[in-house]
């Protein structure tokens, strides 16, 4: 938080001459991740503890008159860093769970009439929950330490490079509180995932296959991992002619006989790892179907059906 944005008066690190008005201000602190033990559907549930100090850095208290009274929150990646954080998710609730701010910005700035308040600093998937107490005639500015940090998550198919292919990013922590937990997922290719700093397993698949690809990462406050995964894997490019209008499904088989696979378009590409499989088309006058081999980095282009 910069000078032009942090009040003048009685401004104060949050250190030993603060300590009393840490008491009676900063009721309780618990952050970390949006976490959850269902593998495929997150559901945000902060609930683990940590030292008030390490989330409420700098602490200032204004006098102001009667009437004025309000909270003024920010936040910053780490202790060292200077730059107010963008676009926080910042909401207030009173002691009945009424929300009396909600809003995303750097800066969330409301007056409020003196009470307890419980706020809630969202950034991606990184959360800090801190409790304050607003006095009469203060204004209370606190500068939070998200301690996050950033990952850009590129699927590949080895040998073919990115391509524009649905796929699905699951991020698990291997370190605190949450450790073995889903903390987040994304269905975007090179999307920003905005994580508490730690170590994480990324488990990388596509939506169309059967490719797998695993790696770790270990993240920093204030700083962005871009992680490529690369797939040992080939791509398959299906088609069916004349099936227009059909109920035409594709069914895709391994070389065991196990069914792997089961879509309705007429035109897919699937990400397979190395193997034989086969393709077969149903719901058409013919039922016809294909052996083919995917080896890794290649394409294979496969049309059935009449010509």
């Amino acid at each position: 938080m910069d000078a032009s944005t942090r009040p003048a008066q009685k401004r104060h690190r949050s250190a030993a001459p603060i300590a009393a008005a840490l008491v009676a201000i900063l009721l309780t602190a618990t952050p970390a991740c949006l976490a959850s033990t269902t593998e495929h559907a997150p559901t945000p549930t902060p609930d683990t503890q940590i030292d008030t100090a390490s989330s409420a850095h700098d602490i200032s208290i204004t006098t102001v008159k009667f009437g004025n009274e309000g909270l003024e929150l920010s936040a910053r990646f780490t202790e060292q860093s200077q730059e107010t954080v963008a676009d926080v998710a910042w909401t207030i609730r009173n002691t009945t769970g009424e929300k009396v701010f909600d809003g995303i910005t750097s800066v969330a700035d409301a007056t409020l009439p003196p009470g307890d308040y419980r706020v809630t600093a969202r950034y991606g998937a990184a959360q800090i929950l801190q409790g304050v107490t607003l006095h009469e005639g203060t204004k209370l500015s606190v500068n939070f330490i998200l301690n996050a940090g950033g990952l850009r998550i590129l699927p590949r198919v080895k040998g073919l490079g990115a391509r524009t292919l649905p796929s699905l990013t699951e991020v698990f922590a291997l370190s605190g509180p949450l450790h073995g937990q889903l903390i987040t997922t994304s269905h975007t290719p090179g999307e920003v995932l905005k994580v508490s700093a730690g170590e994480y397993r990324i488990e990388s698949r596509f939506e169309n296959g059967n490719a797998v690809a695993v790696t770790d990462v270990k993240v920093k406050p204030g700083v962005m991992s871009a992680v490529n995964i690369d797939h040992v894997a080939g791509l398959a490019q299906l088609s069916y002619r004349d099936a227009l209008g059909q109920d035409m499904r594709w069914t895709i088989t391994d070389d065991t006989g196990n069914r792997l696979l089961e879509f309705g378009q007429l035109t897919t590409s699937l990400v397979l790892k190395p193997g034989h499989y086969r393709a077969s088309a149903t719901g058409v006058t013919e039922k016809p179907s294909i052996d083919f081999e995917i080896r890794t980095g290649e394409i294979q282009s496969l049309v059935l059906g009449a010509p």
